[in-house]
């Protein structure tokens, strides 16, 4: 096959695409659940490295975001620079330097954010996009859960909670309110969270209301919720 034709024409793109997001936020979460232990972190930063760290990166060499058309040639010399670095440490590993973990962490990220926000813009079926974004995110999750088995039982019942829709819980007013969960989402930055909001009815929702709720938080309203049938007056 022509190594200039677009990425999207590689017989094996959606699957090689989903492959490559699930490694690199496998990687990514790796190097953060291991700086929070070499750092005594009491949750993972939002913000992984330092200033210094994130010098350090940009005057060493370093994988190079690839410009658009992406095509065959250009898309997997990207990956193969990052995979480099990725692969420079076994995450397997007890102990890390913590620079070395920036620096790994670093080039996982930038896989991650070249696959979502760049090359499945860009490819023309959106729909194929939408699935291998969602592919991606769901396999790292449940490889992320299966090295931590401690979190599973929680997850789960997360995301029975999910599909409860609306629940009551705290409000910042130390009373309780009813909120509906509108969506359960991962990111590179933010990790797991919920996006909730205290709009019940569906049909005149806006994102006024929203809330991000991280797991932890969403763990202790469940700890305490009153699950109610919620009914929308018209």
């Amino acid at each position: 096959m022509d190594i200039t034709a677009p990425a999207y024409d590689e017989p094996n793109f959606s699957k090689i695409t989903t492959e490559k997001l699930t490694h690199y936020k496998v990687i990514w979460q790796k190097c953060a659940d291991h700086l929070k232990r070499e750092l005594q972190y009491d949750e993972i930063p939002m913000n992984l490295a330092s200033n210094d760290a994130l010098k350090k990166w940009e005057s060493t060499d370093h994988p190079v975001l690839p410009p658009p058309p992406y095509t065959i040639e250009n898309v997997y010399a990207f990956y193969e620079s990052c995979d480099k670095i990725c692969d420079s440490v076994d995450l397997e590993e007890v102990s890390h330097r913590p620079p070395d973990l920036n620096r790994v962490s670093f080039a996982a990220s930038l896989g991650i954010q070249f696959i979502s926000h760049q090359l499945l813009l860009w490819i023309p079926d959106e729909e194929e996009a939408g699935k291998i974004e969602r592919n991606g995110v769901q396999s790292a999750l449940e490889i992320w859960l299966h090295n931590n088995p401690g979190y599973q039982a929680m997850h789960l019942q997360q995301q029975a909670a999910a599909k409860e829709d609306k629940f009551t819980c705290p409000s910042q007013d130390n009373g309780i309110e009813t909120v509906r969960i509108k969506d359960y989402c991962s990111s590179v930055v933010n990790g797991q969270y919920y996006i909730v909001t205290s709009i019940l009815d569906p049909d005149s929702e806006d994102d006024s209301c929203d809330v991000w709720v991280d797991d932890e938080k969403m763990q202790d309203w469940l700890e305490c919720r009153v699950n109610v049938e919620c009914e929308v007056e018209e």
